[in-house]
């Protein structure tokens, strides 16, 4: 039986898969690190990745959504000139699915 994961996700969850999945990189890199149906988040695999600018700052921006604080690894205001409109769009869309003020 396949379970409908949207359903029972946390809008933090709901808000980080949003973010991963605007992007084919982050889906490649973060993704992996990702337990959906446990809601679980393996940081310390996430930040082995190597990242660009841009990306880099979008997981700041996703770590602090999930966490609801400034990630220690740095300040997602720092590089967030750097990310494409794309990203700019889905960070903004996943505060707001978070927020609770859209549904996803």
């Amino acid at each position: 039986m396949k379970q409908n994961y949207s359903k029972m996700m946390s809008p933090e969850m709901r808000a980080v898969l949003h973010i991963v999945n605007s992007s084919e990189e982050l889906k490649r890199k973060v993704l992996p690190h990702i337990e959906v149906g446990r809601e679980r988040i393996y940081w310390e695999k996430v930040f082995r990745e190597d990242f660009g600018g841009g990306h880099r700052s979008a997981v700041l921006w996703i770590k602090a959504i999930w966490c609801d604080e400034l990630p220690s690894e740095g300040d997602p205001f720092d590089r967030a000139f750097v990310m494409d409109s794309t990203l700019q769009t889905a960070v903004i869309k996943g505060l707001l699915i978070r927020w609770g003020l859209i549904k996803n």
